[in-house]
């Protein structure tokens, strides 16, 4: 059974997996414990029989939300985690009041962007630089929310 739910303290140490696997300056079991307590971020993880297969930050700034990580353990890719996930935190976002949704992502990964573009994000800009190890510049995406009136 797949569920999708807010990340607690418990789901860290599987989510630390997944982000070391994942990520080149992985955040540490501490930023995840003091994100999850914040009122203006939102952490969700996918989960497979109890198993956390993927997960999905968000922040709030006024009435943007932006995707800060996501990602899916390598061998639970290319089964529509990502695209779940996006499409609870879009959900929860709209829910939540928010107007647009954010992200960056690095211009060489393709299966990231076409996956963020079929979703409806939108090419709006680049950092120059963006990234590290190794440096890269990032795609700025967006994606207007349509709230329920």
């Amino acid at each position: 059974m797949i569920n999708i739910s807010d990340m607690c303290a418990p789901d860290t140490e599987e989510v630390l997996v997944i982000e070391n696997e994942a990520f080149s300056l992985p955040w540490s079991r501490q930023s995840f414990l003091d994100a999850i307590q914040n009122e203006n971020a939102v952490y969700l993880v996918i989960k497979e029989d109890e198993r956390v297969c993927g997960y999905l930050g968000m922040w709030y700034g006024g009435t943007d939300a932006e995707i800060t990580n996501v990602a899916v353990l390598s061998d639970d890719r290319g089964r529509g985690f990502g695209k779940m996930l996006l499409a609870a935190a879009y959900d929860r976002a709209r829910t939540d009041g928010m107007e647009k949704m954010f992200l960056e992502v690095r211009v060489s990964n393709d299966i990231a962007r076409n996956m963020y573009e079929k979703f409806g994000f939108e090419h709006i800009g680049i950092r120059k630089n963006f990234y590290e190890k190794p440096v890269e510049d990032g795609y700025v995406l967006r994606r207007m929310i349509k709230n329920q009136e």
